[in-house]
């Protein structure tokens, strides 16, 4: 039972992640805004809500430790900066449906990672997977326009970013379930996200003068209420079934944003997603299901 309900919080993950990559492209489009702007607003909207669901996750035998701090440190820094800055911009000037299942190189990250720092070998069905992560790249970059190479660059440090984040914010979890925390997923978002929250606030300080109007406000909290509570279903993920499993359900984010992609150009609303053929959807929808069997077979 256990088991299943972290693959259903893992596949609930992947449908508000890919919905809320969309909601960051309806920001650029409706406000005029750049990568930074949505960056700050996002982080202190979702660090109010983080503060508003706090009391509801508490408990009492939380206190400030290293066992807490570190990760969270960690999980703030790489995760929640690095990862959404690098991706916000890579988002900006991409279509999400062509870029959004690229997130599965993490894997080719990891096995790098692997070889030089960790010497360790790679197994033949790891370098299939490998593999076929340059393969779905290659026709991904044929499906539609060309992918830049400052796309894929911003895809890689958002993988690094993510891959960091995934490893911290694991071992915030472990820690909070560790000391009889009866929602630590939940917790454990807060924490993140009443951080990220702070560094929010000092962005919209900088910035303020430039996104003072509603509006901007308005369509930035399409993106950060949805991606919320992504990140709480992928803490839940994490909590059942662990990161590697829970990083094999995330995969299929990139199959739901090209099948998102194709319902709302099909409702004309060309300036969230360019409308492709059907024989372009297929490519792309294939590619993204060898990344997710990629993912798969490096870590079984």
């Amino acid at each position: 039972m256990i088991f299943f309900s972290g693959i259903l919080s893992g596949l609930a993950a992947a449908c508000c992640f890919a919905l809320a990559y969309l909601f960051s492209k309806l920001f650029y489009e409706k406000s005029g805004k750049n990568p930074l702007h949505l960056l700050a607003i996002s982080q202190l909207q979702m660090g109010i809500v983080a503060l508003l669901v706090l009391p509801f996750a508490w408990s009492s035998e939380v206190q400030l430790s290293l066992e807490i701090i570190l990760p969270l440190a960690g999980v703030t820094l790489f995760g929640g900066i690095l990862g959404q800055a690098s991706f916000f911009l890579t988002l900006k000037y991409s279509n999400p449906s062509q870029v959004t299942p690229l997130l599965a190189l993490k894997i080719v990250l990891l096995a790098f990672a692997s070889i030089v720092f960790l010497r360790k070998n790679i197994a033949l069905l790891q370098w299939i997977s490998i593999g076929m992560c340059f393969g779905a790249t290659f026709m991904l970059h044929f499906s539609g326009e060309p992918i830049p190479v400052k796309t894929l660059l911003g895809v890689l440090v958002t993988c690094i970013g993510y891959a960091l984040g995934d490893v911290f914010v694991t071992m915030l979890i472990e820690h909070l379930e560790m000391i009889g925390v009866t929602n630590p997923a939940l917790l454990g978002a807060c924490f993140v996200y009443a951080a990220l929250g702070m560094f929010g606030l000092i962005l919209v300080a900088l910035t303020w003068k430039d996104i003072r109007t509603f509006s901007v406000w308005k369509f930035a909290f399409y993106f950060s209420l949805v991606f919320f509570v992504a990140d709480v279903f992928l803490f839940t993920t994490f909590k059942l079934v662990g990161p590697v499993f829970g990083n094999i359900l995330q995969s299929v984010r990139g199959i739901l944003s090209i099948i998102l992609a194709k319902i709302v150009a099909k409702k004309g609303m060309f300036y969230l997603e360019e409308d492709i053929g059907s024989a372009v959807m297929f490519r792309r929808l294939f590619a993204a299901f060898l990344f997710s069997v990629a993912i798969a077979l490096y870590v079984i």
